[in-house]
């Protein structure tokens, strides 16, 4: 490869002072440099080991984990929320705050890499260290998966692809999922080897499934004391739900036998019987087991589990609040955990229904529970085999209606309603009379002294002292910290070729393994028994001898940093992707990089103290080097990086004096289960705010935020109208330029001058030119002259403020 000088090209020379400083600061912490850094380093004797010590301070410091931390969750897809009815993720946060650590303490990136894929099965020394790896894979759990898909197994894979694409152009830069369907039309990746490694990620299972799916939270590993308190409330948690149980149980007494073959005619409320349901999926009619209700039932046969479905739903159902039944068959063959899912117009409820027990309510039936319905709202109930372990039968759906007015008997068309008794008159009584009178008076009292009521009313107690109790352990246990992750697939083995990516059609089945055009002869990984091959996966891919991983991340690095990657299309190193304008300094940095333990720390000191780094962005018009490489791809000048959305804001931020900065945790607020209409309204560090695929902070959103759907190796640098009026009209904006003027009026004593110099400073990081203060100070007077005193005084500051941060300096740094 020629160099530079080769080209015909010249390096420019450096930057400004002020003009490094600011693009160092920004591009290693996302925040500008304080005023009295500006002016340090403006007078520093040596500017090189003035510059260095600047490098090493902001490397140190936790700016920079948060900083590079929130470069990685592009690459993560991070978010808190899934788009599918803006599900809240609330564990989501320990992954944030796990890479913003990772930073900090400059671990060795490989290391790091491995915990993300397979964290959850590796054997640490401490209990800290295990509980890391544990949070690490929810790497693997962040994709925006359509949890309502009512195909499960398709649902399954769907996972699997989304977190294959992620592993793929995340850590490998290559396009793996387009071989789901097809051997890849560009790159040499047959289908065979993506189905060898989606083998590996389904052995673990990232779901749990219902109606609506869900993903699944694991305890993160403790000390034994805590484990011996949290197994201590889980155990009581248990004994309390079965005592509850018999209670109930007790409580309903005998059951009469039920009639081999109820009418639906015959039956009080809405009946919808099997024959009327929406079926998905094949199901068995029978007759087999008496007790049903109409002409028979069916059951889906133990088979295509996850598969199948029926939805009952009524023609029509008054408003008005039910008791919903659900009929079944009993039989030591059914399925115990039946998910029965009632639709109202309070939303959605499962209940999981033991069918091998007898339905408690006259033998036919068993309550799902008290629902309220709208005229024309939801009201259906779905009956789904996913994660059956025995056959599922479906009989009928009652609605039984709870609030109607009694019916008196004799009501109804062509009956006369019984009439008000006339009042009768007073009379005498005889003593044989009130001697019956008091005889009845006793045997009343007998009566209300029935032990059996007594009973009864201690059973009720009881009940409500073991369902409090039963709701204060369930909170406990819910304070048990959890992290996004897995569960190990009972039937974990290699999966079979899906022909054109369909779950019904299957090929033969591959050997767990990685990409052979990688891995050659060792593409099939020795797996243990009994493992799904995960660690095994990550192993291979955090391996100094991988060709691809170390310098996929160098590239990225160098994209962070520089503003572009050596590698233009840091997501795909395949032979759609441009190649690298420099491959040697690639492989170069790439050898350092791994020589030094993949210290990122160490990379991104190395990149911004290079001369390349260091150059200046200006250029004149009439410059020829323009014109020979107009997209600087030999590097002879420095890129003008526009700031990210979240640098953009932190500084305005940090400019005002407003900025907080968290040490991490969860910052939604309290109660949110969905993130629709969901308020920002904090002034935290960006990389802190909840991110919420259905509702991004404005701000943010405006200027190029992250699709939070995909890997994101770089963003969109869009420049469009509606960012430039929302920094000069936008509420927030105008508020934090009003904090500003507060701020430094507070700050700087003196006249207008000092004040306007002072916001240039504070904005820009720069002196003001002389002709930029004497225009400035004449748009000062002229504000200020409008309102009298301190007050106009603070807005004429506030609008040279607003100004500032409008300005294409302020926005897309030199």
């Amino acid at each position: 490869m020629r160099s530079l000088v080769d080209q015909g090209l010249r390096p420019n020379p450096r930057a400004a002072r002020a003009t490094l400083l600011r693009r160092l600061a920004i591009d290693l912490t996302g925040l500008p440099p304080s005023p009295e850094e500006v002016e340090a380093f403006l007078a520093a004797q040596d500017e090189s080991k003035e510059y260095e010590a600047i490098v090493d301070r902001m490397l140190a410091s936790r700016d920079f984990a948060q900083r590079f931390a929130r470069h990685w969750l592009d690459v993560a897809r991070y978010a808190e929320s899934v788009t599918l009815r803006g599900l809240v993720q609330p564990e989501a946060w320990r992954y944030r705050d796990y890479i913003i650590d990772a930073l900090d303490r400059d671990r060795p990136w490989n290391d790091v890499i491995r915990e993300q894929i397979a964290g959850d099965q590796m054997e640490f020394d401490s209990i800290a260290k295990a509980r890391d790896a544990h949070v690490a894979v929810t790497f693997l759990c962040l994709g925006d998966s359509n949890l309502e898909n009512q195909q499960k197994t398709e649902l399954d894979m769907d996972f699997v692809d989304e977190q294959l694409d992620t592993i793929g152009r995340g850590l490998l830069g290559q396009t793996i999922s387009c071989a789901r369907c097809h051997d890849h039309k560009f790159d040499p990746i047959p289908t065979a080897d993506y189905y060898a490694m989606a083998g590996i990620l389904h052995g673990s299972v990232g779901m749990e499934h219902s109606n609506v799916s869900r993903w699944i939270e694991n305890p993160l590993p403790m000390g034994p004391e805590d484990e011996a308190k949290f197994a201590a409330i889980a155990t009581e948690l248990e004994t309390v739900k079965r005592a509850l149980a018999e209670l109930k149980k007790s409580a309903d007494g005998a059951k009469p036998t039920p009639a081999k073959v109820v009418s639906s005619s015959s039956l009080p409320g809405v009946v919808v019987d099997d024959t009327q349901a929406r079926k998905v999926g094949q199901w068995q009619a029978s007759t087999f087991t008496p007790g049903y209700v109409d002409a028979g039932y069916v059951h889906d046969e133990h088979a295509g589990v996850g598969e199948k479905s029926l939805t009952f739903e009524p023609a029509a159902l008054p408003q008005g609040t039910y008791d919903v039944r659900m009929s079944y068959t009993t039989g030591s063959n059914r399925a115990t955990r039946v998910g029965v899912t009632v639709f109202s117009a309070d939303g959605e409820k499962m209940v999981t229904v033991d069918q091998r027990l007898p339905p408690p309510i006259d033998g036919l039936w068993v309550s799902l529970g008290k629902y309220r319905f709208e005229a024309g709202g939801q009201a259906f109930v779905l009956i789904s085999n996913e994660g059956a372990d025995g056959h599922v039968i479906g009989d009928a759906i009652q609605f039984l209606p709870i609030d109607a007015e009694p019916k008196v008997a004799g009501d109804g068309p062509g009956t006369n309603k019984p009439q008000r008794a006339e009042k009768p008159k007073a009379a005498k009584k005889s003593k044989a009379a009130k001697a019956k009178n008091k005889e009845e008076v006793a045997k009343s009292a007998d009566a209300d002294d029935d032990p059996s009521d007594e009973s009864a009313q201690e059973n009720k107690r009881s009940q409500a002292e073991l369902t409090q109790r039963q709701t204060e352990l369930q909170k406990l246990l819910d304070a048990q910290p959890k992290a996004m992750g897995f569960k190990p697939r009972a039937a974990a083995g290699d999966l079979a070729i899906h022909l054109r990516g369909s779950i019904h059609q299957l090929g033969p089945k591959v050997p767990r393994g990685v990409l052979r055009v990688i891995a050659g002869d060792a593409a099939a990984l020795p797996i243990a028994e009994g493992s799904d091959g995960r660690l095994e996966l990550a192993d291979w891919i955090a391996s100094d001898t991988n060709p691809l991983t170390a310098r996929v991340f160098v590239n990225r690095v160098w994209l962070w940093v520089m503003g572009e990657g050596l590698v233009r299309t840091p997501d795909n190193f395949g032979t759609t992707g441009q190649p690298p304008t420099h491959p040697e300094l690639l492989d170069w940095l790439t050898d350092r990089f791994i020589r030094d333990g993949w210290s990122v720390k160490t990379l991104v000191k190395q990149i911004v103290m290079s001369e390349t780094y260091r150059q200046s962005s200006i250029v004149a018009e009439s410059d020829p080097r323009s014109e020979q490489d107009p997209d600087n791809r030999w590097w002879w000048r420095s890129d003008r990086k526009p700031l990210s959305a979240e640098a953009l804001r932190d500084s305005v931020l940090a400019i005002s004096g407003e900025l907080e900065l968290p040490t991490g945790g969860s910052t939604i607020k309290p109660g949110t289960t969905a993130d629709y209409g969901y308020q920002h309204r904090s002034l935290t560090r960006s990389i802190y705010m909840p991110v919420f695929r259905n509702a991004l902070p404005e701000v943010l959103e405006t200027f190029n935020y992250a699709d939070t759907g995909f890997v994101t190796g770089r963003r969109q640098r869009a420049i469009v109208a509606q960012q430039a009026l929302a920094m000069l009209n936008h509420p927030w904006f105008a508020e934090r330029a009003a904090a500003a003027a507060e701020r430094t009026m507070r700050e700087v004593e003196g006249d207008a001058r000092s004040r306007v110099a002072r916001a240039f400073l504070m904005t820009l990081s720069r002196p003001a030119t002389p002709a930029e203060l004497d225009g400035a100070v004449a748009f000062y007077d002229r504000c200020r002259s409008e309102v009298p005193g301190a007050k106009g005084e603070a807005q004429a500051l506030a609008e040279i403020y607003r100004g500032l941060f409008a300005t294409a300096e302020f926005r897309q740094p030199d």
